[in-house]
């Protein structure tokens, strides 16, 4: 059997990595990224990759098939009045869940709700906009959800190249029986009765979209279908089933990949259908499943670990911005682990002003002249006179910036370089430690602007001792953003929010949490 020991990484500068896992990879980058990878390893359906010009090592043909997604729908009104200010929480706080069919109609499935919407108090106008409908300034919708949808799609490559993004063909309301549009067009219908009772109706003033003249089965359905989209929720693009008996089943009970060892899945791909729900818990529910079954092939038990000495060690690595490979080939051996050292370039700091910069603050000091200030000027007016005499006064005097370099160098500093995408790497001061409490929560502090990463001093040493029941302990990061305190300062325009969240991720990643 083909076995699976590890992942190839070529990171966002070129440089390539090999991680060798110790016992087994669990795929979890969910219903697309998932199967994308595989694709790009080999393992999937032969005459897919063969037409791509890629190798095959594995042939799979379920992975990619049995795409699911929850398809939506929208009705919508223009109100009378505007809704009240804070009235809501995030514009669609309520829910209606319905059942169209009877009792145990799928089976087994009793009257579970197989028709829901979400009640919208904002203009929801994506999509029927599109279509010509106007856009009222105060609005409600509702928006009709398949559940439980029978339609099955497919994700598929287009490309050899791992930074081209796979084809989603969701293939939306081509079930046979046609279950998926006539849901859409109940409930559309049941939307119109729900409007029409208090209190909805004394806020209605008339309905935008689909309108009052279209009322005819045939009409709803068409204007539902068009106007409808995803909710975001892709599954099952790598399905559990009979690996045995089911050439499209992926994953078997124990979310072991087929015909390969070494190799899990979990995450939403793994649905062999569409849950009634939101998919998150059930995801949330298959990575506990995962942990439980892994902990317990390596002897632990609810009592705790069944043999002596026996430790699962998780290893985590990041490939964010990259291409990543699995590597599945017969040649490699699970004898050969590369262990990266994420921490090579970490280097202790301390902090040591030099004399001649402190000499020069103080003759600057020394010589600063003040202007004139207006009678009974106070604050309204900026910072008064006197307050800005009596700092200066302290500074040059008073202050001893020598016991405050002492105080601040107690605690346990370092620098490390940070390359953000589209800037030179950058020096990058942070204060770190980890608790000593068994799984404390890895905490990145970020300071205001202006600020400085000495905010977090004052708790810091609470945060880190805790004890790891009533008061949570952490491990924690005090970073100095770019541009401020002993960081580095950016040389280059564009600079932004987002280069700033890179540079913090960067961080927690290198230090091992990701």
């Amino acid at each position: 059997m083909n076995k699976c020991t590890g992942v190839s990484l070529t990171l966002s500068d070129g440089s390539a990595r090999t991680l060798r896992a110790r016992t087994e990879t669990i795929l979890c980058g969910g219903a697309v990224d998932t199967p994308r990878l595989m694709l790009h390893s080999g393992i999937g359906p032969r005459d897919q990759l063969k037409s791509l010009g890629m190798s095959c090592h594995v042939d799979l043909p379920g992975v990619g098939e049995n795409l699911l997604d929850h398809p939506e729908t929208i009705i919508m009104w223009e109100l009378n009045k505007p809704v009240p200010a804070n009235q809501t929480t995030m514009d669609s706080d309520a829910g209606i869940f319905l059942r169209r069919e009877a009792a145990n109609a799928a089976g087994q499935d009793g009257s579970v709700p197989d028709v829901m919407m979400h009640c919208y108090q904002i203009p929801f106008t994506l999509n029927t906009e599109r279509l010509g409908y106007d856009r009222p300034k105060d609005a409600f919708c509702m928006t009709p959800n398949i559940p439980r949808p029978r339609s099955i799609g497919k994700l598929y490559l287009t490309s050899s190249d791992p930074a081209v993004k796979p084809a989603l063909d969701f293939r939306y309301f081509t079930d046979p029986e046609g279950y998926d549009a006539a849901t859409f067009v109940f409930g559309i219908k049941a939307a119109r009765k729900i409007a029409q009772e208090q209190p909805f109706k004394s806020w209605l003033k008339r309905e935008v979209a689909p309108g009052p003249s279209v009322q005819t089965d045939e009409d709803i359905s068409e204007y539902a279908r068009r106007a409808a989209h995803t909710v975001y929720h892709p599954a099952g693009t790598t399905k559990m089933g009979d690996v045995k008996n089911d050439k499209y089943a992926v994953v078997d009970s124990k979310l072991k990949v087929k015909n390969i060892s070494s190799l899990r899945i979990a995450d939403a791909g793994v649905f062999p259908a569409m849950v009634t729900i939101n998919p998150m818990l059930t995801v949330l529910g298959i990575g506990e499943r995962a942990a439980e079954m892994i902990a317990e092939e390596a002897g632990w038990s609810p009592q705790g670990f069944i043999v002596e000495n026996t430790r699962v060690t998780p290893v985590r690595a990041s490939s964010h911005g990259t291409q990543s490979q699995l590597c599945a080939h017969r040649a490699y051996s699970c004898d050969l682990i590369m262990k990266v050292d994420t921490m090579a370039d970490i280097t202790p700091y301390t902090i040591s002003v030099s004399d001649s910069a402190i000499d020069d603050m103080k003759a600057r000091l020394a010589l600063a002249k003040f202007p004139d200030e207006l009678d009974q000027a106070g604050w309204d007016l900026g910072s008064p006179l006197g307050d800005v005499q009596r700092l200066t006064t302290y500074w040059l005097e008073k202050y001893d910036w020598r016991i405050a370099e002492a105080e601040l160098n107690k605690y346990p500093q370092y620098t490390t370089k940070i390359q953000v995408d589209g800037f030179d790497p950058l020096d990058i001061h942070f204060v770190y430690k980890k608790s000593t409490v068994e799984n404390a929560i890895p905490l990145l502090f970020v300071h205001g602007w202006p600020g400085s990463y000495h905010e977090g001093l004052k708790i810091f040493e609470q945060l880190v001792q805790g004890d790891g029941t009533k008061d949570p302990a952490f491990d924690v990061v005090l970073i100095s953003l770019p541009n401020y305190g002993w960081s580095e300062g950016v040389k280059k325009r564009g600079f932004a929010i987002n280069q700033y969240a890179e540079c913090c991720n960067k961080l927690m990643l290198k230090l091992g949490y990701g």
